[in-house]
């Protein structure tokens, strides 16, 4: 059944909202005090019409619902929900599907990234997400040598997961986002100024390096005046050290960066290694969006390897429903994770990454994908 949220100043005013669309029978999901624009606060409700017929899951929610059916306790009593075992039944059938892969080496014949003739199918469907091969045959075997598969899956991308703090909890008075053109840098950082200077007071000063873009100062320009924090331009490292030192006694200060091929701007590679030079301790953000394919995120990755990056946030999740190759850029770069966005409202839309989180978004993909089903990107980012 379809969720619908609704809003209102209150929560009568949010429930005649939804008993106005979906009638007096309507199931309230869940409720929440959220947070409107900047200052404002809203209550917000989630709801649906009366269950009345049991709904087909997507593909992914599939997966984890077989996840979590192999490792629940087994339910007793009469109250058993029968819409369970046709999860039951595919769980049984992922399983069969995964024994039947591990049992056929010598699928892959000579991958791209090496000579992996002698490998499992496992191992091409993780090299197929982004994974190395030698990172590739390291989960197989993790896989293969386990009793249950889904746990091995769990296990592995928890184990994986390196985490950050907020911006500027390790001691950071600067911190910088990087990342291709359209990934999102500029409503990031306006999203770390609103958080920093309106929820924890800090004296916040951003400063922008993208003066090539057609309007994106005056973007930052709105957010500032609206947060109330003050808003700086450089357009070299000069400029950038010079602003640095004349506020010296800000809180924090946060860099907007031009989405630019660093291979083509030295300068800006140059900016980064000054940074930490400087202060160890800066924080360099890769904005990656997650709703590329396994190739463009590894380009993005590899491309920014030489900006002194120490940090991954990913963007964009709400336009993705394939978390696999997310796996394979936090298992084989082990750069801590920063924060998700979830979509365009600031401050609102942005979220500490936590490891649960993680998992509960990359585990059901990664499951399907190793199932042999084929995974949907959209081709302008493969």
């Amino acid at each position: 059944m379809t969720q619908q949220t609704f809003r209102g100043r209150d929560l009568r005013e949010a429930l005649a909202a939804v008993k106005s669309s979906l009638g007096e029978e309507a199931l309230v999901v869940s409720t929440a005090s959220v947070r409107d624009g900047l200052f404002g606060r809203a209550v917000e409700v989630v709801a649906q019409e009366p269950d009345t017929a049991a709904t087909p899951l997507p593909r992914n929610e599939i997966a984890l619902a077989a996840y979590r059916t192999a490792t629940a306790p087994e339910p007793k009593g009469p109250a058993f929900d029968e819409r369970l075992k046709p999860l039951e039944a595919e769980m049984r059938r992922l399983r069969a599907q995964l024994v039947s892969f591990v049992s056929r080496p010598g699928a892959v014949r000579g991958g791209h990234l090496g000579d992996a003739s002698s490998d499992t199918p496992i191992v091409a469907h993780l090299i197929s997400l982004g994974f190395s091969l030698e990172m590739a045959r390291a989960w197989s075997a993790r896989i293969t040598q386990s009793k249950d598969f889904m746990v091995a899956v769990e296990k592995l991308v928890w184990d994986a997961v390196d985490l950050t703090g907020p911006v500027g909890a390790a001691g950071a008075r600067v911190c910088m986002c990087v990342g291709p053109s359209g990934a999102g840098k500029t409503t990031t950082i306006a999203k770390w100024a609103a958080a920093a200077a309106l929820e924890e007071n800090k004296r916040v000063v951003v400063i922008t390096l993208d003066t090539f873009r057609a309007g994106a100062i005056e973007q930052l320009a709105r957010y500032t005046k609206l947060i109330g924090c003050e808003l700086l331009t450089a357009k070299n490292a000069a400029q950038l050290m010079a602003a640095l030192d004349a506020h010296a006694a800000a809180d924090l200060i946060l860099i907007d960066t031009p989405g630019r091929d660093p291979s083509t701007q030295p300068e800006l590679v140059e900016i980064g290694k000054k940074l930490i030079a400087r202060d160890k301790r800066t924080e360099i953000h890769l904005a990656l969006p997650a709703m590329y394919g396994p190739r463009a995120l590894r380009a993005v990755v590899q491309s920014y390897r030489g900006f002194s990056v120490n940090r991954i946030c990913f963007t964009k999740i709400d336009e993705t429903h394939d978390f696999a190759p997310l796996a394979a850029v936090i298992a084989n770069d082990r750069l801590p994770l920063s924060y998700w966005t979830t979509g365009q409202r600031i401050p609102e839309d942005i979220e500490l990454v936590s490891t649960a989180g993680v998992v509960s978004r990359v585990v059901p993909s990664l499951i399907t994908a190793l199932c042999g089903e084929s995974i949907v990107v959209e081709e302008r980012f493969v």
